[in-house]
Order: C-alpha cells, then structure tokens, then sequence
C-alpha cells in the first residue's frame, strides 16, 4: 500500500496555484485549502492524508483524510507520527513538502521525499493525456478530409488519388 502524505501549508505556500487565494479578501486561506485537497483527491485518489497546523474553519467539512492538529502539537509531529505508524504498517510513504527539515527526519523514518510541483505535473499530464487524445482525433479526421492528391501529387493510404489518407 502506498500514502501519500501532505504538509497542508507548506505546499499552499511553495505552489502559486494555491498560494493565488491567499490574497483572497474573504475566505482565501479556506479556498487554498479546498483547492489542495481537491487536487489530491484527483491525483492520489483516497490514498492520501493532508496534515494542517491549528484548527478547522467554521464552514468547513473535510473527510478523514485531512487532519487539523490541536493548539498542543504541530503539523510536523502529526507527520512524523504518521509517518512511524504506516511505515511499521510495510506502506510506501510519500511525503510532500519543501520543508528540509521535515523532508530529513521524515527520511530517517522510512518516507520518500516528493517535491511539491508533483502533485501539479501529474494532473497536468492526466488533463494532457485526455485532451492529446481527443486533439488527435480531430487532428487525424482532418488529415483523412484532406485532399493531398491536390495539394502533393500523392494518394491516400488507400491508394485512390483525392481520398486523403
């Protein structure tokens, strides 16, 4: 089993996809937060945990995979936690965060280090992949439409001139 593990405000604060909302008037830290776990849910599906320091907004409602540490104890402590307890499990542990000295510690646990930015590229390359795929099929209907006997002086793959490919 593999978990993904998040280092909630670090990564807000190290991506400006997130980080846009922060200048957000009303509600901006709550969106930051929304937008995170939402890109984690697409990318990670239900095998990550966000870890925030301090307490949950009044209008908001997360699922069990994010955690708002207590007054007493930091988001760092709760991932090093975290971090014993899946390892000892025999899960693979990914850990996102820029913080270097939560990356050493966490490493010295067992977890794998990933940057940030991975959480953005991996969803690019899934929304690239869907869209190539339906670009390429307009593109190669196109390409069959063409006339390349008048255009070239060449026949189509099926060998009859004005037939495009």
């Amino acid at each position: 089993m593999k978990i993904h593990i998040i280092d909630g405000y670090n990564v807000i604060h190290s991506l400006s996809l997130f980080k846009k909302f922060l200048n957000e008037p009303e509600n901006g830290l709550e969106r930051a937060r929304e937008q995170l776990i939402r890109v984690c849910s697409e990318k990670l599906d239900n095998s990550f945990i966000v870890v925030f320091d301090g307490k949950m907004g009044k209008s908001e409602n997360y699922s069990k995979s994010v955690i708002f540490t207590s007054e007493i104890t930091d988001a760092d402590t709760v991932i090093l936690r975290l971090v014993e307890k899946y390892v000892k499990k025999g899960s693979i542990v990914k850990i996102y965060t820029r913080d270097r000295n939560l990356i050493d510690r966490c490493k010295l646990g067992g977890a794998i280090n990933a940057d940030p930015e991975e959480l953005l590229v991996a969803n690019r390359r899934k929304h690239i992949a869907e869209g190539k795929e339906r670009n390429l099929d307009k593109e190669l209907r196109l390409l069959k439409k063409y006339n390349w006997s008048k255009e070239f002086g060449i026949t189509g793959l099926d060998g009859n001139k004005n037939e495009g490919i």
